[in-house]
């Protein structure tokens, strides 16, 4: 059951239960090309975080085309204690993104 409220990372992963994310319990989608100044997030290549970012002082190693890079954060709020999601005060693609 608890396939149904925790997400998988982009390996396969459930996020708190599986060996080498069991510290990190909630789902965390990164933004696409943050650099190109896009605002939408890699709905195909989530990660497992510990927690979830409250703001953009932070960054996370995320899957991109060129392999694994380091990408700034976006706020969220957590959601149902497994999933990060936009916070009220992101951007309406960010809001978008996490409705579809």
């Amino acid at each position: 059951i608890r396939r149904i409220y925790h997400g998988f990372d982009l390996q396969g992963r459930l996020c708190g239960f599986d060996d080498g994310v069991k510290d990190q319990p909630m789902l965390f989608y990164c933004l696409q090309d943050p650099h190109g100044g896009l605002t939408h997030m890699k709905l195909d290549t989530p990660i497992c975080v510990e927690t979830c970012p409250r703001d953009d002082s932070t960054n996370h190693s995320c899957y991109s085309q060129q392999g694994w890079e380091v990408i700034p954060d976006y706020t969220t709020a957590s959601f149902m204690g497994a999933f990060c999601v936009p916070a009220s005060n992101a951007t309406g693609d960010l809001k978008r993104d996490a409705r579809e």
